[in-house]
This record gives structure tokens, sequence and C-alpha cells, in this order.
């Protein structure tokens, strides 16, 4: 068998000639695109956004806790649907669910209750009943009715790298040698260097 440096070396001259010569490994801190080529930086796995170029850094079987499949804190599922609105979204006089379950008469009948529920942020009226809701950053505690903060950094890709939950906030940062971005998410190296220069670095002496 190829000894794993040869191999390595084998397909980063490989890439510098143009030649698709696939990737078997990626480094501890990036996650292998399913096109077995591509390694991006694990935070960019199940962010909302496609980074592989086969989009395999989004697929269901990754992110099985996606938006889509799971409402975050102050959202609501439509019925029979995958679809989560925000709870400000409810008797609104617009149809945001595609069955219209957010709208109806429950908005007006269940006013008075949701005055007597005694929410601490928010209520709203719901086909079920009132219902509580927190104002971005907090989430319902255990009594339904008050408010406490909600751990972002519990959600995958909040951050690129490092995250640290703050009263009602969060902020993002990076791990030495890396620069946050103007997104105040994500991280790059502080020298620009690409992925393929990362892990092949003699790459860069390819035009001299």
């Amino acid at each position: 068998s190829i000894a794993p440096s040869l191999l390595t070396a084998l397909q980063c001259w490989g890439a510098m000639l143009g030649a698709a010569a696939p990737i078997s490994t990626c480094s501890p801190k990036q996650f292998a695109c399913k096109d077995q080529i591509t390694c991006i930086s694990k935070g960019w796995r199940c962010d909302g956004e496609k980074d592989c170029p086969d989009g395999s850094d989004e697929s269901p079987d990754i992110c099985p806790q996606s938006k889509v499949s799971r409402c975050q804190p102050n959202e609501h599922n439509c019925l029979g649907t995958e679809l989560c609105i925000h709870m400000s979204k409810l008797c609104n006089g617009l149809h945001d669910c595609f069955d219209g379950s957010d709208e109806g008469p429950h908005c007006r009948e269940q006013l008075a209750n949701c005055t007597a529920l005694g929410c601490q942020h928010h209520c709203v009226p719901t086909l079920s009943g009132p219902a509580c809701y927190c104002n971005n950053s907090f989430q319902l505690a255990e009594d339904r009715r008050s408010c406490k903060d909600f751990d972002e950094c519990t959600v995958y890709g909040t951050c690129s790298q490092t995250c640290t939950n703050t009263e009602g906030s969060y902020t993002c940062s990076c791990v030495e040698g890396y620069l946050l971005q103007p997104d105040n998410r994500s991280c790059k190296a502080k020298n620009g260097e690409s992925l393929q220069e990362a892990a092949c670095p003699w790459a860069l002496l390819g035009g001299a």
C-alpha cells in the first residue's frame, strides 16, 4: 500500500495539475464533502448555507436537526407540515401557514384568555389556546409563562469556531491564527490561504 504522506503528496500534485485526485482524509477540524475532493471547516456544516459543491454539508442525513424538521424557540409549527413560523406572525391578519391555521376566529375568541395568562413577554392565541413566547434570544421557562436566556451556542453552526453565550445574546470568536469576518460568525485564516493551500502548502510553489 502507499504510505499516507506519499498518497497526500500525489493527491496534491494531482490537484495542481488539474487532475481530480480524491482527497481521502480531511483534518480533524474539517468536514469531508461527499464528492471526496472538497474539505470545508466543520463550523460550516449545517449552517444553512451549502458550502460543499454537492451541498452534502446541508443534507438531511448530516443535519437531522435542521430548522425545517424542528422549530426553534419562539416559533410555531404549522399543522401537518414541517414549516416553522415566528409566533409573532400568528393572528397578524396574514396567512403564513399553508392551511391558514395561523389565522381564524380563535384569534378573537382567545384574546381575553391570552390577557389572563400572564405571560412575561408576549402572548398569542393559537388553535389549542393562548400561548406565551419571548423576545429574541430568550425562551420559555418551565412554567411556560416566564422567559429565560436562550443559549444560542447550543445550535450547531451559530459560530464558525468559538461561541460564548451571554444574557440575551452571544458572541463568536476565532482560534489563534484566524480572524473574525464581518458577519461576526465565520473565521478566516490570517494569511488568507485557501483550504487547498492549507492542505498542500507546497502548492504555493507551483508557479515558481
